[in-house]
C-alpha cells in the first residue's frame, strides 16, 4: 500500500517535469552506461524469455509462461515504430 501511495505522489511532479522538457526542447543524453546495459539486455533477454516460457509450460503457469513471451518480444519493441 505505501509503494502505491508513494507513487501517486511521486507522478505530478514527474508529469510535471516531463512536460517541461517536452516543451523546453530538452532531449535525453547518451551515456555508455546505457549503451552497456542495453546491449548486455539484448544479449540476456531471449535466454531469460525462453527458460520463463519452460519453466511456465512445466509449472503449468500461463502467468510465468507470458512473461517468457514478453521477455522474448521485449528486444523487437523499438522496431515495432
Amino acid at each position: 500500500m505505501a509503494v502505491a501511495v508513494s507513487f501517486f505522489a511521486i507522478a505530478p511532479d514527474t508529469g510535471n517535469e516531463a512536460l517541461r522538457d517536452l516543451l523546453g526542447g530538452d532531449h535525453a543524453g547518451t551515456s555508455s552506461l546505457g549503451i552497456a546495459v542495453t546491449a548486455a539486455s539484448l544479449q540476456v533477454m531471449p535466454g531469460l524469455g525462453l527458460t520463463n516460457k519452460r519453466l511456465g509450460a512445466a509449472l503449468n503457469s500461463g502467468a510465468t509462461a507470458g512473461e517468457g513471451v514478453q521477455m522474448l518480444s521485449a528486444p523487437l519493441e523499438p522496431l515495432q515504430c
